[in-house]
């Protein structure tokens, strides 16, 4: 099935499997292994990070949401994660993460693997939008993704155009679950490419108001989010779209 209920609803039961687990030899030829490819930013991913048959198909995706406010600054959504593993902490500790994860064998393609690890680390707390998020990633006219050769990550980006979008970090506070995910945060996307380079805090004040951290205190990105957002590439992008 594509994830609907008998009333047309989309529901969260991903448990759809690929038509094939292991590919024949004759299948996996049509994608010899290649030289490692580099990292790229393009509207869409290349047959070789799309398809299972590829020895370099995507791993992880996630999903960058970018909002212009009022006052024209552009602003990226990101979650705070407290790691609750010592493996993680000591390789990835809290901070400032990616609305991101790993596929799951179910996934049909990067833009859902995106789509469920963006509804799932929010808490589920804009889950109804499931079915026009994915479609946003796969046909929007503006849509890109970054991918980044060295994880087989997959970043898509997410103009966000649904209404109250600085209710998000609230709503997540008050009805969001998840088991590293404490709390969202609006960033001003300046701040969060600054940070990356020099590894510096985010202030508070650097978050749409509304989204900022509950004490007060300034925000860290993990290792992993300042190593990705540290592409020479996806930075001159991003600072392009700022200046937009």
């Amino acid at each position: 099935g594509d994830g609907r209920s008998s009333s047309g609803e989309w529901s969260f039961d991903h448990r759809r499997l690929l038509t094939s687990s292991s590919p024949s030899p004759s299948a996996a030829s049509a994608f010899p292994s290649p030289s490692p490819s580099p990292s790229y930013l393009a509207p869409q991913l290349t047959p070789h990070e799309s398809s299972p048959l590829s020895p370099t198909f995507y791993r992880a995706a996630g999903v960058l949401p970018l909002l212009r406010s009022a006052d024209g600054f552009l602003y990226a959504l990101l979650p705070y994660e407290h790691r609750l593993h010592k493996s993680y902490r000591k390789q990835n500790p809290s901070g400032l993460h990616l609305l991101g994860g790993r596929r799951e064998r179910y996934d049909r393609d990067a833009e859902e693997t995106a789509t469920r690890e963006l509804l799932e680390e929010s808490g589920l707390v804009f889950g109804h939008l499931f079915a026009e998020v994915y479609t946003e990633l796969r046909t929007a006219p503006e849509r890109m993704v970054f991918y980044q050769a060295k994880g087989k990550y997959a970043l898509f980006f997410l103009r966000w155009r649904w209404e109250h979008p600085e209710e998000l970090p609230r709503q997540f506070k008050e009805h969001g679950e998840h088991e590293s995910v404490t709390s969202l945060h609006w960033v001003k996307v300046q701040a969060v490419l600054e940070s990356a380079e020099g590894r510096d805090p985010i202030a508070a004040s650097e978050c749409l108001p509304g989204s900022e951290p509950g004490d007060g205190e300034a925000l860290r990105l993990s290792y992993f989010a300042s190593e990705l957002l540290s592409d020479e590439g996806l930075r001159l992008w991003l600072a392009a779209q700022i200046n937009m």
